[in-house]
């Protein structure tokens, strides 16, 4: 019995084996989301024969029987590193579907690679590869697998790859702890973190929840994931971020005030994850206001300052005896502060700004 649909996949019951053969329509116009759309109705219905899946946890180089491939649903486990996987050969594949097997008959099949490693497929005697034939880490491989010839002979297609975990919308979790707190890994799964509260001027630090509190945030979590995680300070001191149990902070771990760190999050094992900070975006100017001290001079702590910056002194408010031509600034210390100068007598508030 035949159902035929233009643009889409047809499918036919082979009445001695009971077997379900998939054949491709070629009339019409097929779009990918179409095509994929039509797989997933057919895995997902009544008449699509009995899909099997075949669990290969071979640590390393693997093959891919001919039950395996025929069965429809394989899910590779076990590889430490990028491997290759071989198919079965034509003759097994034949024997496994039944000699009736017509020449041209189709079939899909899934290809689950779970690990964190990308899977290169390898053809075995009498089967040719062609298509996309890597499967990249946490990611599943549709193929067609056809009988083209009764040498015997298959084609292997891969048509389309995608990713088995999907991230979770940015969801931005406040922090307001006054000195150190904890980012929950709902706020590190969430992929934003606003830090605020009065620290009065006192660096802090921060500690990511453990390991597994932010693996367990994640949606459909796989070991090699990753995803960007921003830790934004809003407060007016500057902020360590450390890693809780099983997190491991390398790079960028500091975020001055008015800034944003951003962390690549990776899933690397059980119960294990690192944070990098790959980049810290710097405000391109700050201010504030410092009071003179006679002819003492006056330190400013401004963690924003770097080598390079021009920092601009204006007078506020008046003060005892305002001199023509100071305060001036005497020291930088980039990623501290620096220090101002006056004169004798001089108590007046004094606005800076720093450029750069």
């Amino acid at each position: 019995m035949d159902a035929s649909v233009p643009g889409a996949l047809n499918v036919a019951a082979d009445e001695l084996t009971g077997d379900m053969i998939v054949s491709l329509d070629t009339a019409g116009p097929r779009s990918a989301q179409t095509t994929l759309e039509n797989m997933a109705q057919f895995f997902a219905s009544e008449d699509s024969g009995n899909v099997v899946n075949t669990n290969i946890t071979t640590a390393g180089a693997g093959a891919l029987t001919a039950a395996a491939l025929t069965g429809g649903l394989i899910t590779r486990t076990g590889p430490t590193g990028a491997y290759t996987d071989t198919t079965a050969t034509a003759a097994q594949l034949l024997a496994a579907l039944g000699a009736d097997t017509p020449v041209g008959s189709s079939r899909l099949v899934y290809i689950k690679n779970t690990v964190a490693f990308a899977e290169t497929l390898a053809a075995g005697s009498g089967v040719t590869l062609s298509g996309q034939t890597i499967i990249p880490p946490n990611s599943v491989g549709i193929f067609l697998l056809t009988y083209s010839a009764a040498t015997p002979a298959f084609t292997l297609r891969g048509i389309e790859v995608g990713p088995l975990t999907t991230s979770a919308l940015i969801a931005s979790t406040a922090l307001t702890t006054v000195g150190a707190g904890t980012v929950t890994g709902a706020g590190v799964a969430g992929g934003l973190t606003t830090r605020s509260g009065a620290q009065s001027n006192t660096a802090f630090t921060d500690t990511t929840d453990t390991a597994d509190n932010i693996i367990a945030a994640m949606p459909n979590a796989n070991i090699g994931q990753s995803f960007i995680w921003r830790y934004r300070n809003n407060t007016d001191a500057t902020a360590t971020i450390a890693g809780g149990s099983g997190v491991t902070v390398s790079g960028i771990a500091t975020a001055p005030p008015n800034t944003t760190v951003e962390f690549l999050v990776t899933y690397t094992a059980a119960s294990t994850m690192t944070a990098v900070g790959i980049s810290r975006t710097v405000p391109s100017t700050t201010s504030g206001t410092v009071v003179m001290n006679g002819a003492t001079p006056v330190t400013v702590t401004n963690s924003i300052v770097t080598a390079n910056s021009a920092i601009i002194l204006t007078l506020k408010t008046v003060g005892g005896t305002v001199s023509p031509t100071r305060p001036n600034v005497l020291t930088i210390t980039p990623g501290t502060g620096f220090t101002v100068g006056g004169v004798a007598l001089d108590t007046s508030t004094y606005n800076y700004l720093i450029l750069g």
